[in-house]
């Protein structure tokens, strides 16, 4: 994955974002991400599965004797002809399968310090994409419905389960277009509103029926989001929680079907989360994206520099000697094996991606670990860049 963006979008960055992409590029970015996945990933990634409402059916199952009313083109004419009673035969009965992307959008999530091949920086934000795209993409078939909740600004964005593969090129396009940050703390009925009207204008520049389309998808994401959102008098002070904490609990009202909930993030935050997906894993099935950096896991030695922080803006200047480096990638340590542990009790596989890795071989190896009947760590891919450190 690679971010395409102008020399302009670089001079001028948006608010909550270093880097914005324009509708054009977007939709060719997730056109060529859809290729990679269907061609490379596809049939690899999902299995069979079972969820609650059965389908006509498509495969042959079992015969028995025809019946008035029965369908003709179900006839099993071999059967019939041995036993010379007409036969039906019966339908395998298909399954939908109702998938939510819980993205977090956090200000950390458009950080990166890997350079690709082409000269341009991968980012996070980029991983986040393509493991969206990867889930997506491929629990939009045979009928089956894909939403998403995105965290990370002020109030979540919630997209209800719709069926179609261009339903999934629209929340991909939310993912990669909404920012990582937003500062609203109007407290009223207008943040709908004012939500619309940002949709409106990141779609600017578009086609009539691409304008139509953009908008109604952040016009459903608004109503949902209103649908279960607390009374005035009864909301948290903004950011109590921490995003994820805020889209599990927001899944939580709104995942009632038994399926499948990808939750795709850096776990950089708090670790607030892990009671909310406990309780979703008691009916949902549970898989985690972890998106990581190399600055993540260790800060190379290289003296005086300012870093700031992506949440709250504050710059720091830190001479990065081998002490602190250690005593940095100790933390990192410790905080991801935080993760892991909390992952494993929620029963959620990782996915671990990484933006100086091949996130198609990561996704493979994933499946591969997973059919074997091993739970995922991610553990491994980190392995080698904390030995390289």
């Amino acid at each position: 994955m690679r971010s395409t963006h102008s020399e302009e979008d670089r001079e001028t960055p948006p608010h909550g974002r270093d880097k914005v992409l324009t509708s054009a590029s977007t939709r060719a970015r997730i056109a060529r991400l859809e290729l990679t996945v269907l061609r490379k990933i596809d049939g690899v990634l999902l299995g069979n599965y079972q969820g609650l409402i059965p389908g006509p059916g498509s495969e042959p199952g079992e015969s028995r004797e025809y019946q008035v009313g029965d369908d003709v083109r179900l006839m099993d004419w071999s059967v019939t002809a041995r036993t010379t009673v007409p036969h039906v035969h019966q339908t395998i009965a298909d399954r939908e399968l109702e998938t939510w992307l819980l993205v977090d959008l956090s200000p950390s999530i458009d950080a990166g310090s890997h350079v690709d091949e082409n000269g341009e920086v991968v980012t996070k934000r980029d991983l986040a994409l393509a493991s969206a795209a990867t889930f997506g993409l491929l629990a939009s078939t045979a009928g089956n419905r894909v939403g998403v909740v995105i965290v990370g600004g002020a109030d979540p964005v919630i997209v209800p389960p719709s069926a179609g593969k261009e339903h999934v090129r629209s929340i991909l396009e939310l993912v990669a277009t909404t920012p990582s940050a937003v500062t609203n703390d109007d407290d009223t009925d207008d943040e709908d509103a004012a939500q619309a009207a940002r949709g409106s204008s990141q779609n600017s520049g578009r086609g009539t029926d691409n304008r139509a389309q953009s908008g109604g998808i952040r016009a459903r994401a608004a109503r949902a989001w209103k649908r279960i959102r607390p009374p005035k008098t009864d909301r948290q002070a903004p950011h109590k929680d921490s995003a994820l904490e805020r889209g599990a609990t927001a899944l939580r009202g709104l995942a009632r079907r038994r399926g499948l909930i990808v939750v795709i993030s850096d776990f950089l935050g708090e670790m607030d989360w892990e009671r909310s997906l406990r309780v979703l894993a008691t009916r949902q099935q549970i898989v985690s994206a972890r998106l990581t950096d190399p600055l993540d896991v260790a800060l190379p030695q290289i003296g005086n520099v300012s870093l700031r922080d992506p949440v709250s803006g504050e710059v720091l200047d830190v001479d990065v000697t081998a002490e602190q480096a250690a005593n940095y990638q100790f933390a990192a340590r410790r905080h991801r094996r935080e993760v892991v542990t909390a992952l494993r009790h929620c029963g959620a596989p990782i996915l671990a991606l990484r933006t100086d890795r091949d996130w198609v071989r990561d996704v493979i190896e994933f499946a591969e670990m997973r059919r074997r009947g091993a739970f995922p760590d991610g553990e491994r891919t980190l392995a080698d860049l904390e030995m390289s450190r």
